[in-house]
């Protein structure tokens, strides 16, 4: 026993000495967690989580000369306009207070005491600047091709339009940028948040001179660069990125681990019809065209139902179509035979298709973009529909550049196609004469001349569809949806839309 008591004692010191090293020395440092969704980093003991949005750095994020719809998408943090859409296409003012028309000239008198995020007095004149501006982007000038100038007066901006139309200020959802700053990295803006630099990084940092009344839940989002080869679905997942936004143009959709809300577009899916084709004069052939396309069969299959079916011409969400007596879209092949036997159309049953009473038989050249999965797999059910019914159908899947090259030369019969419209239910693009899917629709006649009657206030919606629904320019089919991926770590309040996908930033907080 004695020969062990030196072993215990040396035994004891050295515990003893690593007892007092341990007490000595620094705590630990938290390590760094990554969730599937968002980042967290460690301070001491103090986590502080960041709200992440993507942008492309290799591209501006000036509004007005981006070519990224990505960083465009970022300009309604930063800047605000004078109207905004809501959910249901109808357009409020927001820099706006009152509005007035007189003939073709649209007077719009601005909110007093409005500043910029540097603390400078909004006038009539920065107005007139960023119109000017938006003249010339290659992005709003498209929406703003019916407005010729723009005058100031001291509280008040006098459009002159080219065309009559009691809708216009619908347009007039551009970015309002401070004089002599739209050539800037950066223009000065008035919207919730300001562009910042720090420690070479870029964010968005509340504006304290922000007029909206809105009380921002988080004061700065962290904006991360992107590749243009990276997957957003990706980085949204691993933690790189809060939020994003998806419009499902390329025809596919996949499913992640994520909070996903759908966004509905203003983009019209529709079945172009060109005149120039004696058959397609025909009202009982064009009746028969639309009655055999299967807008439930191409909603469910070539849009796995993210989209919402057109009865009419206008989106189905829009305030002035919901509240119309529309009837709804009727799918029968039985009933386009019965129409087209109606008309005198012979059924040959040795070919299986019908002629007409020259003993010319129902063909027709139907072309689509072959990039589009969505759009290509409904011209194949409209094409296999419209066999079954005796039509002789050729079917083309073209380049784009082929496909867009055919529709813009009025080289074609039938086209599944798509077009994005301003939230003023603007189609002009297919009623003017200068009109770039006006080919094959008789813009002089019955349907063109209803439509500017329509945008003039001449004659009322309910008019005007009856002509549309009598002479059929072209079938529409549904109107589109996008998707906005949000991680399940981000509580946010109320939905967003296409013309403000960030409408409820306010509430937007890291759980």
């Amino acid at each position: 026993m004695k020969k062990l008591l030196p072993v215990i004692f040396c035994l004891s010191v050295i515990i003893a000495i690593f007892a007092i090293a341990k007490h000595n020395r620094e705590p630990e440092i938290p390590t760094v967690e990554i969730t599937g969704e968002t980042s967290l980093v460690s301070h001491g003991d103090e986590i502080q989580k960041e709200i992440k949005l993507g942008y492309f750095k290799e591209k501006s994020l000036n509004p007005y000369k981006t070519s990224s719809p990505l960083n465009r998408s970022l300009s309604t943090l930063v800047y605000d306009s004078l109207f905004v859409v809501e959910d249901n296409f109808t357009v409020l003012p927001l820099m706006a207070d009152t509005v007035s028309y007189e003939g073709n000239k649209l007077s719009v008198d601005i909110c007093d005491e409005m500043y910029f995020s540097d603390g400078s007095l909004i006038t009539t004149n920065d107005i007139v600047y960023s119109f000017r501006l938006a003249k010339e982007s290659s992005f709003y000038s498209k929406r703003l091709s019916n407005f010729n100038t723009a005058a100031k007066g001291e509280t008040s901006v006098i459009f002159t339009l080219n065309n009559i139309d009691t809708s216009a200020e619908s347009n007039l959802i551009f970015p309002i940028v401070k004089f002599g700053t739209g050539s800037k990295s950066f223009p000065v803006g008035s919207g919730r948040y300001k562009f910042k630099k720090s420690d070479g990084k870029l964010y968005l940092k509340e504006n304290e001179y922000s007029t909206r009344g809105e009380e921002m839940a988080t004061d700065s989002i962290r904006l991360t660069p992107i590749s243009a080869d990276a997957s957003e679905l990706y980085q949204l997942q691993s933690g790189d990125l809060t939020a994003f936004f998806d419009d499902l143009s390329k025809g596919s959709f996949t499913k992640i681990n994520a909070n996903m809300v759908r966004v509905p577009l203003n983009n019209l899916v529709y079945l172009g019809l060109n005149c120039e084709n004696k058959f397609l004069r025909d009202s009982a052939v064009k009746k028969a065209i639309e009655l055999c396309t299967d807008k439930n069969t191409i909603s469910d299959t070539a849009y796995s139902g993210y989209c919402r079916i057109a009865d009419t011409i206008f989106n189905p969400d829009w305030e002035v179509t919901a509240n119309a007596m529309v009837p709804e879209s009727v799918f029968s092949v039985v009933q386009a035979e019965e129409v087209l036997e109606k008309a005198d159309y012979v059924y040959a049953y040795k070919n299986n298709k019908h002629r007409s009473k020259d003993f010319k038989f129902l063909t027709l050249r139907l072309i689509v973009n072959k990039e589009n999965k969505s759009r290509s797999k409904a011209a194949d059910i409209i094409a296999k529909n419209l066999r079954s019914a005796g039509f002789e159908i050729k079917l083309q899947k073209l380049s784009y550049e082929d496909y867009s090259s055919a529709i813009k030369s009025g080289n074609f019969d039938l086209y599944v196609g798509e077009v994005a419209l301003s939230p003023g239910m603007d189609f002009s693009a297919f009623f003017s004469g200068d009109g770039e899917l006006s080919a094959g629709i008789d813009v002089g006649g019955t349907v063109g001349g209803a439509y500017f009657d329509y945008k003039d206030g001449t004659i009322d919606f309910s008019t005007f569809n009856q002509v549309i629904n009598h002479e059929k320019p072209f079938i529409p089919i549904c109107y589109r949806d996008g998707m906005m991926y949000f991680s399940r770590e981000l509580s946010y309040e109320g939905t967003v839309n296409q013309f403000d996908l960030f409408k409820n930033a306010y509430s937007w907080e890291i759980k």
